[in-house]
C-alpha cells in the first residue's frame, strides 16, 4: 500500500522568514525542496526539541546557506513555523 504524502503548511511567520532569506541565498529554494520531500514522507527524521522538530542544512551541501526550519506534524500535515539563518562557531 502506497503511504499518503503529508501537506506542508507554511505559517505567515515562516513566509515572511523565508522570503528575507531567499532574498540572501539564492538556494534557498533548493534546500527547501530536500525539506519539503523528507517532510512529506517522514517529518520524523528531524531532531525533537521539547514539541516543535527541526530540520538543519548543516553538515548537507558546503554551499548551501545554514539555515534551520522548525516545524510540527501529524498524521495529514507538516506546519512550518519558522526558519533561521544560524551561525558555526
Amino acid at each position: 500500500m502506497e503511504r499518503r504524502l503529508r501537506t506542508i503548511v507554511p505559517t505567515d511567520t515562516f513566509t515572511r522568514q523565508f522570503a528575507a532569506l531567499r532574498a540572501k541565498h539564492p538556494r534557498l529554494d533548493e534546500f527547501m525542496d530536500g525539506v519539503r520531500f523528507v517532510l512529506e514522507r517522514d517529518p520524523s527524521e528531524g531532531y525533537q526539541w521539547g514539541t516543535v522538530w527541526v530540520l538543519s542544512s548543516v553538515g548537507m551541501a558546503l554551499d548551501l546557506p545554514l539555515v534551520s526550519v522548525f516545524y510540527t506534524f501529524d498524521e495529514e500535515s507538516v506546519r512550518l513555523h519558522s526558519i533561521i539563518e544560524i551561525a558555526l562557531m
